[in-house]
């Protein structure tokens, strides 16, 4: 896994990509039932051959107190120190969700992620772009097919075409992803027939 460093924003303007940093997620911790005043855990990342990523947290009165280090034979020992907020706002079907308040001073973003890029920040304070967003917009509309073929268990590609049912899955879920997957392949075929500079008509030049 990338990390602290690994995609560290270089020149002016550059920015790193979120998914090669390490992270924590309010969402999953909250999963897990460690959002309770008085709960102590740890958690560990590498990075790289031989960096890693340590951190002690405890939840109280309703905030994370995180010690991170990160280590490696290459640099110095880097330690940080902070008191993270933790929000929650009510689901519409009952509930609480839980946030994390962005600590870095004058943000105070209410975010799912923080991320480690010195310090736990959000993306917009790490200056971290999603991988995604480094993508044209023929690439994601495929990717996003991909997705629910994925679901569907069939093969990846727009092109290959539908294929039948999956053993077990309900009728209603089967025809939900079926018309997601229709409307998804036709973006696609227009965005691709875009990006080879094919004039799109009535009659589908990909089928």
């Amino acid at each position: 896994m990338g990390g602290l460093g690994s995609g560290r924003t270089g020149s002016r303007g550059t920015r790193g990509i979120a998914e090669n940093y390490c992270s924590v997620d309010v969402r999953k911790w909250h999963r897990q039932g460690l959002l309770v005043d008085g709960q102590r855990f740890r958690a560990y990342w590498s990075i790289g051959l031989s960096a890693s990523l340590h951190m002690t947290a405890r939840v109280e009165a309703g905030c994370l107190v995180a010690q991170s280090s990160i280590n490696s034979p290459e640099n110095e020992p880097q330690n940080w120190f902070q008191t993270i907020f933790i929000d929650w706002t009510p689901c519409h079907f009952g509930g609480e969700r839980p946030w994390f308040i962005c600590p870095t001073r004058g943000c105070d973003k209410r975010v799912a992620i923080l991320y480690f890029a010195g310090p736990l920040a959000c993306r917009h304070c790490c200056n971290l772009a999603y991988d995604s967003q480094r993508q044209s917009p023929n690439t994601r509309a495929s990717n996003r097919v991909d997705k629910t073929r994925a679901k569907l268990g069939w093969k990846p590609g727009f092109l290959n075409g539908v294929e039948w049912k999956p053993k077990g899955m309900h009728w209603d879920t089967f025809g939900r992803l079926l018309k997601q997957h229709e409307e998804e392949v036709a973006q696609a075929k227009i965005l691709l027939a875009s990006s080879l500079g094919l004039k799109w008509w009535e009659d589908d030049p990909f089928s």
